[in-house]
């Protein structure tokens, strides 16, 4: 099959697939390599059975998928035996997963061709990683003719974040259309880091298994009259494909909408927005990509419960456009990337009780242009070099309008540069992996700081790690904070911390059980924080950092669809930050048979504090939060849930006069489309 588009959505019939995969409903980042994300993906995806055999450079696929307790992972004595386990489980019901490298596609042939023919049931995705220029093999092949031969589908991501993608749409492919999916990887995007941004897990839920001999009993009667279903799922693909892409031309084009009342009056928040992009391939080594983000929010903000606000209404709009140029061969791989954002925002402060309305409304424009290249490459075995160079110019204009005449009142109007260049080398030997790099950053306001960063990594025996590291972070004040609002303070310095890590994490019981410590230590000066000068209140270089603690957690995968997971992290501050607890628990469980699925968790907090200096302190002195979710997958279109949060009523705080909701339970349904 053709290199597979690089858009989220199939069309089938009058409707499509649009899982959003790009997409993450958590607020993190996380620089992966592609076999990393290939792991996250499926675990987002709801993965329950991964089966593979090792081989470099598919190895790590499997290794990151073992840290999940939700998920069975084992190696198997070849490939043959762990497609034949993946495929038992997904026609079983459950979502599974093949891990293998180019080579091993030639052993697992039978079971995979077998397959193509039978569908799945559940999604099952056939992970191989190819090795041009044989860098860890003894011959080189292109597994994408066995995906011609078989008639099965092949995803080809490009990169990290792509990788993560890619794994989510092949579950629901292969579940949309019966039939296993390919997700093909080569060395350069196996063993390339990128930022990912992840995702919580999806719980499918296990598909009712059917007896039906027509369809799974291969004798060659029954596998003729099959053959049909195989000829009409691949003229389906290509008038797919067709729709979607053009030639070398690839696009997608998603839309999202959200609305919520909130718990308080005068809380509620609007957001709507999409995202087109268009690929085009150069060459087999060469692409070009061209994105837009558009996105409108209209929020309000009661302030406050102690000390009411009206009318504090905010309408914000944030677009982004990129143009980049990729590029791929056997030892390098590299891209360079021209982006312009922007930002336009209308806010009215509103008044609190016994004032007038403002008889001004806030306004501000913002924009940052800016051009990034990086080049990957790998020196020698076991050896991974990346360079590239950052420049971004940054600005904008504030200004008040007043309601009566339109007259504005300039606040700032202002433009900066900043240019950074950096190099990371990472190299393996055997057990032992080490990790170096600095980023040299200029900035015209603050001058030129150097950001070092380094790590080692330990494979002890019996499934341990051992690792080390040692990070600087800084940043560079914000314009809001330089020039904006009434305290402002144009003289602020940049902010600077050193962070420290030693961990070890482990597998037990063959994967079932797994734990790991760590244990940090922070310190850092110049932290901004709201202070007072010349009796006004002010942004100061003021505040310090110095945390020390230690995080503990163990999940133990039980067997017949029962999980328990639990950690604790410790957090000595001798300067209070707000939203930082000093102690937190949890406790939980996982339960899901057939088509149900349950989740429930106990977390206690003690120790946070709701306000620090300057302000006075607020401390919390300890509440328990109690959550609960269920699910029943009716059918593979049809999912109802239903979710409860903070079901004990606990009254308590994060951020000083702001309540958090008490008991809230909702539910809802979920399509699949």
């Amino acid at each position: 099959m053709e290199r597979a588009d690089k858009g989220d959505m199939i069309f089938m019939e009058e409707k499509f697939i649009t899982a959003d995969v790009f997409a993450a409903d958590t607020v993190e980042e996380r620089l992966m390599l592609g076999n990393e994300a290939v792991a996250q993906g499926a675990w987002e995806a709801g993965v329950r059975v991964v089966s593979s055999y090792p081989g470099t450079p598919s190895t790590e696929i499997t290794e990151a998928v073992a840290k999940f307790p939700e998920v069975n992972c084992q190696w198997a004595p070849n490939e043959k035996v762990a497609t034949e386990v993946a495929f038992g489980a997904a026609m079983a019901g459950g979502r599974a997963m093949t891990c293998m490298k180019h080579v091993g596609v030639n052993v697992a042939a039978d079971p995979i061709f077998t397959a193509a023919y039978t569908g799945v049931n559940a999604g099952l995705v056939i992970v191989c990683a190819d090795d041009p220029a044989m860098h860890s093999s003894q011959n080189e092949q292109d597994s994408r003719y066995y995906a011609r031969a078989a008639h099965i589908p092949m995803l080809e991501p490009t990169d990290s974040r792509e990788c993560r993608a890619f794994t989510k749409l092949a579950f629901a492919m292969s579940e949309e259309l019966d039939t296993p999916v390919f997700v093909r990887l080569t060395t350069r995007i196996a063993h390339a880091r990128s930022v990912v941004a992840l995702g919580g897990r999806d719980e499918v839920g296990v598909r009712p298994y059917q007896k039906d001999a027509m369809k799974y009993v291969m004798m060659p009667g029954m596998a003729r009259k099959r053959h049909v279903h195989v000829e009409k799922r691949e003229a389906f693909l290509t008038e797919a494909a067709n729709r979607i892409r053009k030639g070398r031309f690839t696009s997608v084009v998603t839309g999202s909408y959200n609305r919520t009342d909130g718990h308080r009056a005068d809380m509620g928040f609007e957001q709507y927005g999409g995202y087109a992009k268009v690929g085009y391939e150069i060459s087999r080594r060469w692409n070009a990509y061209a994105d837009v983000n558009l996105t409108h929010f209209n929020a309000s903000n009661p302030g406050e419960i102690t000390a009411p606000v009206f009318d504090n209404d905010s309408r914000i709009t944030r677009g982004m456009a990129s143009v980049s140029l990729e590029n791929s061969y056997d030892r390098t791989s590299g891209a360079l990337k021209f982006f312009y954002n922007w930002g336009r925002h209308r806010i009215n402060d509103g008044y609190g009780a016994g004032e007038e309305p403002r008889d001004y409304r806030f306004n501000s424009k913002d924009r940052m242009l800016g051009i990034s290249w990086y080049q990957s490459a790998g020196l020698w075995r076991g050896s991974r070099l990346t360079a590239g160079i950052d420049w971004q110019r940054f600005g904008g204009r504030a200004w008040n309008r007043f309601t009566a005449d339109g007259r504005e009142e300039p606040i700032v109007d202002q433009t900066e540069d900043e240019i950074a260049g950096y190099a990371d080398f990472r190299q393996s030997l055997g057990r032992l992996t080490v990790d170096a790099g600095v980023r040299i950053d200029h900035h015209t306001r603050t001058g030129t700081e150097w950001v070092p960063q380094a790590g080692i990594s330990l494979r002890a025996a019996r499934d341990g790690a051992l690792k080390a590291m040692v990070s600087k972070g800084f940043r560079n004040p914000v314009l809001r904070e330089l020039y904006m609002f009434g305290v402002k303070n144009p003289d602020l310095k940049p902010e600077r911390l050193w962070n420290y890590e030693l961990s070890w994490t482990q597998r037990l019981a063959g994967g079932s059980v797994s734990y790991g410590v760590n244990l940090f230590y922070i310190k850092g000066e110049d932290i901004i924080r709201r202070g007072r000068a010349d009796g006004r209140n002010i942004l100061l270089n003021q505040a310090r950092i110095e945390n020390w603690g230690a995080e503990a957690d163990a999940a133990w995968r039980i067997g017949g669809g029962w999980s328990v997971n639990a950690n604790y992290s410790w957090l000595r501050m001798e300067y209070p930050v707000p939203a930082s607890p000093e102690h937190k628990l949890y406790a939980g469980g996982d339960f899901g048979k057939g088509r149900w699925s349950v989740s429930t968790g106990v977390q206690y907090i003690a120790g946070l504090y709701t306000a620090a200096a300057p302000d006075p302190e607020v401390r919390e002195t300890g509440f328990v939060l109690w959550n609960l979710r269920a699910s029943l997958r009716v059918n593979r279109l049809l999912t109802i849930f239903v979710r409860g949060e903070n079901l004990l009523a606990e009254r308590y705080e994060i951020n000083a006069g702001y309540p958090m909701p008490r008991a809230t339970v909702f539910g809802g349904l979920k399509l699949n489309l």
